[in-house]
């Protein structure tokens, strides 16, 4: 079943001329800011994609979106090669490891 837009994690790329741009997700008071459209952009892409389902949008000093990337979730629905769910190699505070972070509503 398809996501809806509103399950997604939504990043923005803007400009903050003549500052250069700015990298956040919504909802984050966490920003980052890069000299180069480019360099903005590369980082985005792998923040968005790490904390796939994910929207990414580039934005332009009029608020025109620019260009967007969506990143699906990853392993959505695909089995593991050993038929076993598949699991968090890498687990959040108080999660123990191996548990499935599938499902998980933080």
């Amino acid at each position: 079943m398809p996501l809806a837009s509103s399950d997604y994690r939504r990043f923005r790329v803007e400009s903050a001329a003549p500052y250069g741009w700015v990298v956040y997700c919504e909802g984050s008071r966490r920003t980052h800011f890069f000299g180069s459209e480019s360099l903005a952009v590369l980082c985005a892409r792998l923040w968005a994609r790490a904390e796939a389902p994910s929207m990414l949008h580039v934005v332009d000093l009029s608020g025109q979106v620019t260009r967007q990337w969506v990143f699906p979730a990853r392993n959505a629905g695909r089995p593991s090669k050993t038929g076993r769910p598949r699991s968090n190699p890498f687990p959040r505070k108080g999660q123990p490891p191996g548990d499935s972070i599938l499902g998980s509503s933080e």
